[in-house]
């Protein structure tokens, strides 16, 4: 069993099925624990998410309410502090690790890979120190006293969690290959690695540009925007 771990608010809940099906078509042959932490209480949108989850018997699904309940500093394509909730995660989530992953990204490789990497003594492993694509060890985390320590680090200064996150591991976390985080706005540096991935990465819409906000057949000249195909054919994606 793989746990995977998704944090929203009502506005963006609609699109983790999207992330489940890149995860299926990718990984049709596992078990996978879905745990949703989200800050609302009921939406049609998230409805919708558990129907479809529980059309498979392979996929489970455990759901979370809680809310950030200090104060919230957002970056500029950030408006919900839903984002906080990762901090929660070691709290809320009682099992050994989980796979943390962001909504606005899909998911193109074996993921039994990343999820049996070890994390290291600080409990986390991801990319460039970017929380989107975390492999966390929970027991560590707790044991670390993860959560407090991020709260505390919060009431001095508020901050965002990326920050937060970041001081905690102070540089100590394990760092994934770059193909398990392909991150959208640093594109122009990554496209002559993409090639060597031979499509085997977790792509992140990690700017402003997401792709649900343009046409299916939209095709910019922007590089950011290059890779949007990605995520319309995880959404069209029917499982067999």
């Amino acid at each position: 069993m793989v746990n995977i771990c998704f944090c929203s608010d009502k506005n963006l809940i609609q699109y983790i099925k999207v992330v489940i099906k890149s995860i299926q078509r990718s990984n049709p042959l596992y078990d996978f624990n879905f745990h949703i932490i989200r800050d609302f209480e009921q939406h049609e949108d998230y409805d919708d998410l558990v129907e479809y989850i529980q059309k498979f018997s392979n996929l489970k699904l455990t759901e979370y309410k809680s809310e950030w309940s200090y104060e919230y500093k957002g970056m500029y394509h950030i408006s919900s502090s839903a984002t906080m909730l990762r901090i929660l995660i070691p709290e809320l989530i009682k099992e050994d690790r989980v796979l943390y992953l962001d909504i606005d990204l899909v998911v193109n490789i074996d993921i039994k890979d990343l999820y049996q990497i070890n994390t290291g003594e600080t409990g986390i492993a991801m990319v460039d120190g970017n929380p989107g694509v975390m492999l966390l060890n929970l027991e560590k985390l707790r044991k670390n006293k993860f959560t407090e320590f991020c709260i505390k680090q919060n009431k001095k200064q508020a901050d965002h969690d990326l920050t937060l996150i970041n001081i905690y591991a102070n540089k100590n976390y394990v760092a994934l290959p770059s193909k398990y985080n392909v991150m959208q706005h640093e594109l122009n540096a990554k496209l002559s690695k993409i090639k060597k991935y031979n499509n085997h990465f977790i792509f992140h819409f990690s700017d402003r540009h997401k792709p649900w906000k343009y046409p299916e057949n939209f095709r910019g000249k922007n590089n950011r925007r290059k890779f949007h195909y990605l995520w319309y054919s995880a959404k069209n994606y029917i499982h067999q």
